[in-house]
């Protein structure tokens, strides 16, 4: 039972940043359905439009439970940090995002972005942090 607890929690907090994310213009998606006759497969689509620069100005903030201007990260004890950026990997454009609740975290999460940047002929890495 206290497996599915943690697993209650994790889902109840993704749901949170992901409303946050939605209330603050950051993200859409829309699934779509189209009821036809039932002697064809049906036809269904589903698109998401991420604005880059609301996810990472809003990131910590929603991360943190979507808390307004006044209130202190610092009051949790950790220093939050994040970046995103894009990527060409074997002929694939890649974006990330990440967040850490201190900064040798984030190190880590650029060094293997880096990483997979280098690992190309042609780098075009590039980060931006908020």
């Amino acid at each position: 039972m206290g497996g599915q607890f943690g697993l209650t929690a994790v889902i109840a907090k993704a749901e949170q940043i992901l409303q946050c994310f939605q209330d603050r213009g950051a993200l859409a998606a829309r699934f779509y359905q189209h009821s036809g006759t039932s002697l064809t497969a049906p036809k269904v689509g589903a698109s998401l439009v991420i604005n880059q620069s609301r996810i990472n100005q809003e990131l910590i903030n929603c991360a943190l439970g979507g808390q307004e201007d006044n209130a202190s990260a610092q009051s949790f004890g950790i220093e939050p940090c994040a970046s995103a950026g894009t990527l060409t990997y074997e002929g694939d454009t890649i974006s990330y995002v990440y967040v850490g609740s201190h900064p040798d975290v984030c190190d880590v999460f650029q060094l293997h972005f880096d990483n997979l940047a280098g690992a190309n002929e042609a780098p075009t890495a590039t980060a931006s942090s908020q």
